[in-house]
C-alpha cells in the first residue's frame, strides 16, 4: 500500500519537476484561461513541499519495510511531516508570499517572458489555443521555449 502512495507522490513531484523546468506547460497555460477580477499565477511553492513531504513519508515507510540498511530511517518522516506543515501554511498565506516576492521571477522562465511580454487578454487566447494544438505539435512547444515562443507570437499577431 505505501509503496503505491510512495510510487504516486514520486510521480506527481516529477511532473512538477517537468512544470518548473519548462518541460511541460499546459499546467501553467490553464491558470492563464480563468476570467475574473484577479488574475491566476502559477503558484507551485505548496505544492512541491507538499508532494515532497509525502514522499519522505511514504519512501521512509517503504525503505524501513523493504531494505535492511541496518539503519532507521524513519527520522524522514518527521521531516516529511514538516514539509506537509509547511506546505499547509504556504497554502493558506499565499497572497503574503506573493506579494513579498514580487522581485521573483516566476519559476518556468518561459511564463515569466510571456507574463512580460504580453497582455492579460493575450494570455487567455494562447491557453485557448493551446487546447487546439494537436498532440505531437504540443509535444513539440514543450520541449522547446524558443519554438513555443515563437508560435505565440505568432499566434498574438494573427489575432491582432
Amino acid at each position: 500500500m505505501f509503496l503505491v502512495l510512495f510510487a504516486l507522490s514520486a510521480g506527481m513531484l516529477a511532473r512538477l519537476v517537468l512544470i518548473l523546468t519548462g518541460q511541460l506547460k499546459g499546467p501553467v497555460l490553464r491558470q492563464y484561461e480563468r476570467y475574473g477580477d484577479v488574475e491566476a499565477h502559477y503558484f507551485p511553492l505548496p505544492w512541491l513541499l507538499g508532494w515532497s513531504g509525502l514522499a519522505l513519508v511514504f519512501g521512509s515507510d517503504v525503505m524501513n519495510n523493504t531494505i535492511t540498511l541496518g539503519v532507521d530511517v524513519s527520522a524522514l518522516s518527521y521531516v516529511g511531516v514538516f514539509l506537509i506543515v509547511l506546505a499547509i501554511i504556504s497554502y493558506y498565506t499565499e497572497e503574503r508570499i506573493r506579494d513579498n516576492a514580487k522581485l521573483m521571477p516566476v519559476l518556468p522562465r518561459w511564463a515569466n517572458t510571456l507574463a512580460h511580454n504580453t497582455t492579460r487578454h493575450e494570455r487567455r487566447r494562447l491557453a485557448y489555443m493551446w487546447l487546439r494544438l494537436p498532440l505531437r505539435t504540443r509535444l513539440l512547444y514543450n520541449t522547446s521555449d524558443h519554438a513555443f515562443l515563437k508560435w505565440a507570437e505568432l499566434v498574438i499577431l494573427a489575432t491582432l
